[in-house]
């Protein structure tokens, strides 16, 4: 005897799948095998958050997977390229919301990215730790370029395990972005000097 099980329109069942991927990523993998439109709607959600380590920016618009455009959370390693242009494909991805950077970028890429990407809400520069006091001078050149007028720019000092730190992220919602978004919600509401940039300041 055949039975008449119930069904969800496609739209809510989407949307069941995509929650249920969202609040617990490690279930990712084993959701993809439920169905292939299953896979198809959870699978771009386990990549977006992924570590650039010692890769050349200049390549990344070579990079032009579905995947990427699912990011929204990334950290880059690379200090040799300085031409703005080369920065403006990771700054056109539609769903980058945090990035964090390694030391040594110029203000002008800096500006670049901030200006080029509209759903950015934090840009981080990660410090290292025997320069606390580089900002106390404030001809410095990201002070000087204005930089820290715009609340997205945050410095912060580098940390040991990044991996670590993006696992968290990735697995629990816990992470260097949870700490430096309450900051920059401080900053925003005037209980932290609007342009003070330093994370935590020192």
């Amino acid at each position: 005897m055949a039975h008449d099980y119930p069904t969800l329109p496609a739209e809510l069942e989407r949307q069941v799948f995509e929650l249920t991927a969202l609040s617990r990523p490690v279930c990712i993998p084993r959701l993809m095998r439920v169905a292939l439109r299953v896979k198809q709607w959870v699978e771009p959600l386990l990549y977006r958050t992924l570590i650039f380590n010692k890769v050349l920016i200049d390549g990344f618009p070579r990079c032009t997977m579905e995947i990427f455009t699912q990011i929204t959370q990334t950290k880059v390693h690379d200090d040799r390229s300085k031409n703005t242009a080369s920065w403006t494909p990771l700054a056109a991805l539609p769903r980058l919301t945090h990035l964090s950077l390694g030391w040594w970028k110029s203000p002008q890429v800096l500006q670049t990215i901030l200006t080029k990407s509209k759903p950015l809400r934090a840009l981080v520069l990660l410090c290292p730790w025997e320069v606390p006091n580089y900002y106390d001078n404030p001809q410095k050149p990201f002070v000087a370029a204005g930089l820290d007028e715009d609340v997205r720019f945050v410095m912060m000092r580098n940390f040991d395990d990044d991996g670590e730190d993006w696992q968290q992220h990735a697995l629990l919602g816990t992470d260097h972005w949870a700490r430096v978004d309450e900051y920059i919600s401080r900053r925003l509401s005037g209980e932290v000097d609007p342009r003070e940039c330093r994370f935590p300041p020192w």
